[in-house]
This record gives structure tokens, C-alpha cells and sequence, in this order.
């Protein structure tokens, strides 16, 4: 009996370290699962928040592509804020004097400067005043005016003055004209 009680309290001391045994190993595993399913939670979200990223960044190089045309003609909606810009624009005048068979004589040039009360403004819009004369044909002078009026830029006419030309048999007209002219700060 003495030796059966033994063999028990070994089978029962046996049992025990087998179960902790198993039981560990469990929990180990479990462990390992459990940190394996973080792990591929974490990438998850990782591979997902990549993707978003690649996506919306698709989206914007789509949008400014589908929006190149418009940016370009905003761009040439304002004369530039420097010589060459502003020399530019009074050649395109010039330019559209030519093409409407008028002569053309820029006699004054105002820089109008933006108010500087929003500090925080990335681009700064000033306007940009000119005194034009000219001398033509009655539909090359309303020409000229069309050309002006359909220019890509934001023209304001503060005066316009025309007359015939006062001389004998002529057929030109004289035009005054003050406009205005969105221009971009330097």
C-alpha cells in the first residue's frame, strides 16, 4: 500500500509538471500569437496609411494636370511684377496696335503698389496704370478695343477719349484711354 501511495504522489507529481508543462507552453504560444497578430495589425495599418497616402497623392498630380490649362491662364491673368513683366505687357499692347492697324504710344505708367495690411498674404496684387494714345481707322481703333477688351489680363478703362481727327480729309481717329492693369507685387 505504502508503495502504491508512492506510485500515486509520483503520477500525481508527474501529472502536475506535465500540466504546468503544457500550461506554459500554452501561454508561451499564446504569447507568441498574440504579439505575431500585433505585429501584423501594426503593419496593416502601416500598409494602409501608405496607401492612402499613394492615393491622395495620385489625386493631386491628376488634379494638377487636369488643372494645368486654368493655372496657366490665372498665370497670365496678372502682369508680372517686374520690369520684364510689365515691358512685356506694353509689348503685347504694342503687338495688338499692329495687329489692329492702329499706332500705339504708351505716354504714362503708374505702379500702384497692393495695400500691405495682410501681412500673412503669400503673393501681394497691385494694379498698374497706363496713359495710351492712339491713331487709326475708325474700325481698327473699335478693333484695337476688342483685342484690349478679350486680352488674357484684368483691364479696367478709367477714361476713353475718342475724336476725329481734326485735319482736312482725314480718316483716322485720336483715342485717350487710362486703364488699369492687376499686376503681382515684386
Amino acid at each position: 500500500m505504502k508503495r502504491r501511495k508512492e506510485f500515486l504522489i509520483k503520477m500525481l507529481f508527474i501529472v502536475i509538471i506535465a500540466n504546468m508543462v503544457v500550461l506554459s507552453s500554452m501561454l508561451f504560444f499564446y504569447s507568441m500569437i498574440k504579439k505575431t497578430n500585433q505585429d501584423i495589425f501594426d503593419l496593416e495599418t502601416e500598409l494602409l496609411s501608405w496607401k492612402k497616402r499613394q492615393t491622395e497623392s495620385s489625386l493631386i498630380n491628376g488634379n494638377l494636370d487636369d488643372t494645368a490649362q486654368e493655372r496657366y491662364k490665372i498665370n497670365n491673368y496678372f502682369v508680372k511684377g517686374d520690369k520684364v513683366g510689365v515691358a512685356n505687357f506694353i509689348e503685347n499692347l504694342e503687338n495688338i496696335g499692329k495687329v489692329s492697324e492702329v499706332t500705339v504710344d504708351v505716354s504714362g505708367l503708374f505702379l500702384k503698389d497692393s495695400d500691405k495690411t495682410n501681412t500673412e498674404e503669400i503673393v501681394e496684387v497691385g494694379s498698374m496704370g497706363l496713359n495710351l494714345k492712339i491713331m487709326g481707322k475708325w474700325e481698327n481703333v473699335i478693333h484695337f478695343l476688342k483685342l484690349l477688351e478679350v486680352a488674357p489680363y484684368r483691364i479696367t478703362f478709367e477714361k476713353v477719349y475718342l475724336e476725329k481727327n481734326s485735319a482736312e480729309n482725314s480718316v483716322d481717329w485720336n483715342g485717350a484711354f487710362n486703364i488699369n492693369v492687376m499686376k503681382l507685387s515684386e
